[in-house]
């Protein structure tokens, strides 16, 4: 029998799938994320009791939550507050390469933080394509004369 995945892996094979690596995530592309989360925790928070009760929102950002070079975001994430704790794991980048999911979140809690993620890898895929160098048509066709 098939082991079914998570939506955490599910949400890593995308990433992948749309071709994104760690490069193509700037400072920007992180503000990005957080409007998304945002805007998913606020359309989530009034659907159950429970999710009104959790009150989950993006915690403030700290200089030290990301870390970034000229190539792209090196490590750090996006933390959460709700009614009774204070910045816990939203979305970590990790410097191995791993992204982390709100490990900390049930079936129900998890949903809003990986819809904005898959979101953003929509985003950040459109970005890309819009900012790719486009490659002139070659006047006498294709090869060499």
């Amino acid at each position: 029998m098939e082991e079914q995945k998570d939506e955490r892996q599910i949400a890593r094979e995308y990433f992948i799938s749309k071709g994104l690596t760690y490069s193509d995530i700037k400072e920007k592309d992180i503000e990005k994320l957080r409007e998304l989360i945002k805007y998913e925790l606020q359309t989530y928070l009034p659907t159950t009791n429970h999710s009104r009760s959790m009150d989950m929102r993006i915690s403030k950002e700290l200089k030290k939550d990301l870390k970034f070079d000229r190539m792209g975001i090196i490590e750090g994430g996006i933390y959460i507050d709700g009614s009774y704790f204070k910045r816990r794991e939203g979305i970590y980048f990790n410097s191995n390469g791993f992204i982390g999911f709100c490990g900390w979140a049930d079936g129900i809690n998890k949903i809003p933080i990986i819809t904005a993620f898959t979101r953003w890898c929509d985003y950040l895929k459109e970005l890309n394509l819009k900012e790719a160098p486009s490659i002139p048509p070659n006047p006498k066709g294709i090869g060499y004369p």
